[in-house]
């Protein structure tokens, strides 16, 4: 479906996601992006315009002549695509995910069920708001429509074909940009967050934060009610931030829940820890907990939530600031629940690197 998902990423750090939504969460202050993503976007944006640009000349092309009813329309068809526009518009102001599917057709499942709830939801209100900003059907011929919202008239990516005497969202036609979008905002997003994980545990390690008088690395994310074992910690006012608290603010402010103990993804993501690392790793097998304290090295791995639909690639990163990344198929969930350590063979490839000089 996705052939080289790396490539697709650079496309749409400043686009937008299935419903409309804008990827400006992706420009926080103080990131450190690499060399290695940057000089891989000219031809990427190049390639996929052609590409977007000859299936939307082929769409044209044989619309009058039944391509629409070639098409797999399983959705609900409306009398008039004005309809059929307003009716789904309805379902993603109220984020009613099983009318939106009613409306599309089962093919949608992958586009509407992503995972993240909370990416989803935020796409549908992005949405929403573009649209009531801003609005118009584009007659592409008396069997193609297609949706613009925004001030700058943004083109939704699922074209209206008419079948017979109905209208309906041909959701084949825009699937796979709809899933290069979302997944490529999510890794892009994931390889940011790695990077300020890197830089959140060696600000922790600076201090002692535990009173035992070693400085070490976080072993959780959040830590325990009234200590400092975590990355994060609630901060009372006046008091110095936790390492983690600017990224946790932003986490809560999006929608998400960072108090509950029960894992769920950020940005189509799931993150665990690992507290040691495997023979295939630069340095061999170790374990970086010793007496208790993490002070060797510390790992974190990312995996999608949802296989193909809210992101393709799993992601690894350790102390020296390297993230590298693999796909590991269908099973990934699977594969990664089970691994304890950082430990990559050679179908890791390397996709950012800090300069941990400067930090």
């Amino acid at each position: 479906m996705i052939e080289n998902i790396s490539d697709c990423r650079q496309v749409y750090t400043s686009g937008e996601t299935f419903f409309g939504g804008e990827t400006n969460k992706l420009k926080r202050e103080n990131t450190t992006m690499t060399g290695c993503l940057k000089n891989r976007s000219l031809q990427t944006v190049t390639n996929l315009w052609l590409m977007g640009l000859t299936v939307m000349i082929f769409i044209i092309m044989n619309a009058g002549n039944g391509f629409a009813e070639k098409s797999t329309l399983k959705g609900q068809g409306f009398n008039a695509p004005e309809t059929a526009v307003a009716t789904l518009v309805d379902a993603a102001r109220e984020f009613d995910s099983g009318k939106i599917l009613a409306i599309l057709g089962p093919d949608a499942e992958e586009i509407i069920f992503s995972g993240d709830d909370v990416a989803s939801k935020e796409d549908a209100v992005e949405f929403v708001r573009k649209y009531d900003v801003k609005h118009r059907l584009k007659l592409e011929s008396s069997t193609l429509a297609n949706l613009l919202i925004g001030d700058d008239d943004w083109p939704f990516p699922i074209p209206l074909v008419k079948s017979g005497e109905s209208w309906f969202f041909d959701v084949g036609a825009g699937k796979d940009e709809i899933l290069n979008r979302r997944i490529g905002e999510h890794e892009l997003e994931v390889i940011q967050v790695m990077q300020e994980y890197v830089e959140a545990q060696l600000e922790y390690a600076s201090k002692d934060r535990d009173g035992d008088g070693v400085r070490e690395f976080a072993q959780q994310i959040k830590s325990d009610e009234g200590q400092k074992n975590g990355l994060y910690w609630s901060a009372a006012e006046g008091e110095e931030l936790s390492p983690f608290g600017p990224l946790i603010i932003e986490v809560k402010s999006e929608g998400y829940d960072v108090d509950s103990n029960k894992p769920h993804p950020y940005h189509g993501y799931y993150y665990k820890i690992v507290t040691r690392q495997g023979e295939k790793a630069p340095g061999g097998a170790y374990n970086y907990v010793v007496n208790g304290n993490m002070i060797l090295g510390f790992g974190l791995i990312a995996y999608p939530a949802k296989y193909g639909a809210s992101g393709i690639m799993t992601f690894a990163v350790n102390q020296e600031g390297i993230v590298y990344e693999v796909d590991l198929g269908e099973k990934t969930t699977e594969i990664v629940t089970k691994k304890a350590k950082f430990n990559l063979d050679q179908t890791w490839e390397k996709v950012s690197e800090l300069d941990l000089d400067n930090n």
